[in-house]
């Protein structure tokens, strides 16, 4: 019935028969930074979303800009160039360019 170790695991050391992590400060330390950094990050992004917005006439007219830069399907039937599906296969279909097209095959054969 002793509560003692003869030998101990990975990262471990033997102190007076028992076993104690070897990097416990260590870790306390880099976990009590990382708990810093997440609330510093939170703060931030709180701040940023309790501001008011400044210049709304320029961040309409920015949003229409971006909507009018994505890519949209040929007006074939008359009711307007509607987006491409989500579902578009971007190695097949050539939407953006042969550079575009080429680009999403390289990164199917690294995926593959």
């Amino acid at each position: 019935g002793t509560d003692t170790c003869l030998r101990c695991g990975a990262f471990r050391v033997l102190n007076n028969g028992k076993c104690h992590l070897y990097y416990k400060k260590t870790a306390y330390g880099v976990l009590a930074l990382l708990v810093v950094v997440v609330l510093v990050l939170l703060w931030i992004l709180g701040d940023l979303m309790l501001r008011p917005a400044t210049n709304e006439t320029n961040l309409e007219d920015a949003l229409n800009y971006r909507s009018k830069q994505k890519f949209r399907k040929p007006d074939s039937d008359g009711t307007g160039r509607h987006l491409y599906p989500l579902s578009t296969n971007l190695c097949n279909t050539i939407i953006g360019g042969p550079g575009l097209a080429l680009h999403f095959r390289f990164q199917a054969v690294l995926i593959c």
